[in-house]
């Protein structure tokens, strides 16, 4: 399927009524794909929220968001937007402005990714706002492509490795015995506040 311009008249003939079908098309804006961090796969069942910005802060005022039914009418389109289809999700006809968009965390994924981004997958679509920031729409007629990276959960646990080490191995008895203790990040994921007890 080949991706017309902003605003482009398209002929289409439908198989079997000969005729073309001469009519406007609006690209999808903003859209993406939810994807796991560290596998680069898909995720679908995200919940993924566009929120107005205002003053270069994100909101927690949902977005409205439209959408063209068969008659050509404005509706409301879903906003949340559930990701499927391999992980993507799509917010039709959002006027001009600044949006921030979020996904809503599981027992599986968080977000945003707490990976640097020049870690992620090169071929992906990354900007400020695959991390929650805010970004514009408009007013520029050109599609607004955010993907969004979550970090699993699951990949999280045990990727720190503890090392304690005696200063000797032979101690008397009320003698004072010093230890040295060492961590280390095994995992391929920044791991931040972390507390030894």
């Amino acid at each position: 399927v080949r991706e017309p311009p902003a605003g482009a008249r398209v002929r289409v003939c439908v198989d079997a009524c000969f005729a073309p079908i001469s009519a406007s098309f609006r690209l999808i804006d903003p859209r993406g794909i939810v994807f796991d961090s560290s596998t680069n796969q898909p995720v679908d069942g995200m919940v993924v929220s566009l929120f107005e910005s205002a003053a270069g802060t994100c909101t927690a005022t949902l977005a409205p968001v439209l959408t063209e039914d068969s008659t050509g009418a404005l509706v409301a389109s879903p906003n949340p937007f559930v990701s499927r289809d391999g992980g993507r999700f799509e917010f039709p006809l959002v006027p001009t402005g600044s949006y921030c968009l979020a996904v809503k965390s599981t027992a599986d994924y968080s977000f945003p990714t707490r990976r640097v981004m020049a870690t992620l997958p090169a071929a992906r679509n990354l900007g400020g706002g695959s991390l929650g920031n805010p970004f514009a729409v408009g007013p520029s007629p050109e599609p607004v492509i955010l993907d969004l990276p979550v970090d699993p959960l699951a990949a999280q646990a045990g990727t720190l490795f503890v090392a304690k080490k005696p200063s000797r191995t032979v101690v008397l008895v009320g003698e004072q015995l010093d230890f040295s203790v060492t961590v280390r990040n095994v995992g391929e994921q920044r791991v931040t506040s972390v507390r030894l007890q």
